[in-house]
C-alpha cells in the first residue's frame, strides 16, 4: 500500500468515526439466513490512534537549529467517545436481553472469576466491530447464537455498544 492509498484509508476512516455522534449507538445483529453474506464481509483492520498532548505539555520550537526552547502550551481539553454500555441478545453463555454497564468513564479492563463471562463480552465486542468468527475463537458465526439444552433454538443474535462523547474535566479525580 502506497502512501495515498494509506492517507486515503485513513481518512475514510476518520470519517467514519465523525458519523458517531453523541450517545449513539453501534448494533450489529446475526441472523442464520444472513450467515452466508457475513462470513465473506472483510475484517475491520485497526483504527489510527491519535495521541492528545495533555494540558500543559512541553512542545519544542525553534528559531533557528542552534535556540531551542521549550514552550508551554495550553490547549483545550478535546472530547472524546466512551462505552458506556453494551446489550446482549442472545450471544453465546447470555441468554434472553442482558444489559452490561453502566461503564466508567476510565473503563479499561474486565475483570471476575473463571467462568463469569469476561471472554464472551470480549467476543461481543469484537462481533460488533466486525471481526471473523476465528478471530473469537469459533468456527462459523452461528456458534455466537445462544445455545443450551433446555432452551428452544434462536434464529439471531444481537450486540449493541452504547456510546457518549465526553469532555474531560482538567483535574484529575
Amino acid at each position: 500500500m502506497d502512501i495515498d492509498e494509506r492517507s486515503n484509508d485513513i481518512n475514510n476512516k476518520e470519517n467514519d468515526l465523525d458519523l458517531l455522534n453523541k450517545n449513539q449507538k453501534l448494533n450489529k445483529t446475526l441472523e442464520n439466513g444472513q450467515k452466508d453474506k457475513i462470513n465473506n464481509s472483510e475484517e475491520l483492520t485497526e483504527l489510527p490512534t491519535e495521541e492528545t498532548p495533555n494540558v500543559g505539555s512541553p512542545t519544542k520550537a525553534a528559531s533557528s537549529t542552534e535556540d531551542k526552547t521549550e514552550i508551554f502550551e495550553e490547549q483545550k481539553p478535546t472530547p472524546r467517545l466512551v462505552m458506556t454500555k453494551m446489550v446482549l441478545i442472545n450471544f453465546k453463555s447470555y441468554y434472553g436481553r442482558i444489559e452490561i454497564g453502566p461503564f466508567h468513564k476510565s473503563f479499561s479492563s474486565i475483570v471476575g472469576p473463571n467462568g463469569s463471562g469476561k471472554s464472551n463480552v470480549i467476543d461481543a465486542l469484537l462481533f460488533v466491530f466486525g471481526y471473523r468468527a476465528k478471530k473469537m475463537r469459533q468456527g462459523k458465526l452461528s456458534e455466537l447464537i445462544h445455545n443450551s439444552g433446555g432452551k428452544k433454538q434462536f434464529e439471531f443474535c444481537t450486540v449493541e455498544v452504547f456510546f457518549q462523547e465526553i469532555i474531560d474535566d482538567e483535574k484529575v479525580n
